[in-house]
């Protein structure tokens, strides 16, 4: 291990972690070690000499000790609430968000770590009207305190800004996305493209910028290996308005009074028929449009995709399946790092046991989706874990042949 520069990785379970992960393994971890935290547990198939899990809280004493004591070159901070769940609530929201960074922050400086990269959002500008129609990295971080997700981020880059005075000796690299979209992205924007219509503010073109996962993780890849500093949005060149939107996703465009809008909210919230209330108006009205010049020219990365191109590709996704037969050599790791995304698998032999599933129903746990088909092994899966997995599909054995052929016929899938 003599040689390698070590990082610690927060939030590595995360879509954006796994994304890093993934790509740290295109280049089998030259140069790099890396620990990867968070509260819940890699796949288990994601095994490397280079790479070791640690289950941990940023908000813990533990989690400072280990950054401390580390002796770390670098950090990537991506552990934040995103999406929070039914019962989370705000005070538990900051303690992640923002007391959980602090207590990273004072552990990295006690720890001599050179470098942290944190991702910070587009949403730390706030949702205001009179930001710029394209905004800079050097316009004001102000956030909005009734959106806990902008006011976090915005509090995390107030916090980052008094460590660049007072510890110059911490390397920033700080990343402000826009929308972030992938394969398996889920979050508060992707549930609106999943109603029945889209919604707009009346005198508002609510646009958005998008971002490509990977590109994310390209960026910060990037950051890690030649030791990048400085603050960057992250977006795809353009922008897609909500009309353009409504378009794409061949749904109504339905613009209602901004006041309207707010009373209707406030009734649905209180039945908790929607996530957002009527103090989040401006969320859905003033949408930050980033400007990505600085990440083309001072960063020297331009995203692959345009934010219109994002969205297409979000909403029309590559799909793939794999029909695994004996003495196959495809492993779930070598599809993870080579595909990234599989959306079926069919197991078509009679000789595997239920422990040579284990890897695969990890890959499938890890993404989050999907479905692997196969017969049940001589009731064995009566025993196991995959007797209520949500990622098997037990087929009878008359009805299996045509698993591959249904497969074949469906839209946009290919086989690998």
């Amino acid at each position: 291990m003599s040689g390698l520069k070590k990082w610690l990785i927060t939030g590595a379970a995360g879509a954006i972690g796994l994304q890093v992960i993934r790509r740290l393994f295109k280049n089998d971890f030259q140069g790099i070690q890396v620990v990867a935290t968070d509260v819940r547990p890699l796949p288990e198939f994601l095994k490397h000499e280079n790479l070791v899990f640690q289950n941990l809280d940023i908000r813990s004493p533990d989690s400072a000790a280990l950054v401390a004591s580390g002796n770390f070159h670098g950090i990537i901070h991506l552990a934040s609430i995103v999406s929070p769940g039914k019962h989370s609530n705000r005070e538990f929201e900051y303690s992640v968000d923002v007391l959980g960074t602090k207590n990273i922050l004072e552990a990295a400086v006690a720890g001599k770590v050179k470098q942290i990269i944190v991702t910070s959002s587009g949403a730390a500008y706030g949702y205001h009207k009179n930001l710029p129609e394209w905004i800079p990295e050097d316009e004001p971080v102000v956030g909005n305190e009734v959106f806990a997700y902008s006011w976090h981020k915005k509090c995390v880059e107030e916090m980052m800004a008094t460590y660049r005075e007072t510890h110059p000796e911490l390397k920033q690299l700080i990343l402000r996305p826009g929308t972030i979209l992938g394969d398996l992205m889920k979050n508060q924007i992707t549930d609106l493209f999943e109603k029945p219509a889209v919604i707009g503010i009346t005198g508002s073109d609510s646009p958005f910028v998008f971002i490509w996962d990977q590109d994310v993780a390209e960026i910060i890849y990037q950051g890690m290996i030649h030791d990048k500093t400085g603050i960057f949005n992250l977006a795809g060149d353009g922008k897609v308005t909500n009309k353009e939107l409504a378009k794409i996703l061949k749904k109504p465009l339905v613009k209602i009074p901004a006041q309207l809008l707010g009373t209707a909210l406030g009734v649905l919230k209180k039945f908790n028929l929607t996530q957002y209330g009527p103090d989040q108006i401006d969320f859905l009205r003033y949408r930050p449009v980033l400007d990505n010049k600085r990440l083309k020219k001072d960063f020297g990365f331009k995203p692959t995709y345009t934010s219109r191109e994002v969205l297409l590709r979000y909403l029309n996704p590559e799909k793939k399946y794999l029909v695994l037969q004996d003495k196959a050599e495809l492993s779930p790791l070598k599809v993870f790092i080579e595909q990234g995304r599989l959306d079926d698998l069919v197991i078509d032999t009679k000789k595997d046991s239920v422990d040579s599933l284990m890897e695969w129903h990890s890959f499938f746990e890890g993404q989050r989706c999907g479905k692997i088909h196969l017969v049940d092994l001589q009731g064995e899966l009566n025993q196991t874990k995959f007797k209520n997995s949500p990622f098997i599909n037990l087929v009878s054995p008359e009805k299996f042949d045509g698993i591959r052929s249904s497969l074949a016929n469906q839209k946009n899938y290919s086989s690998i």
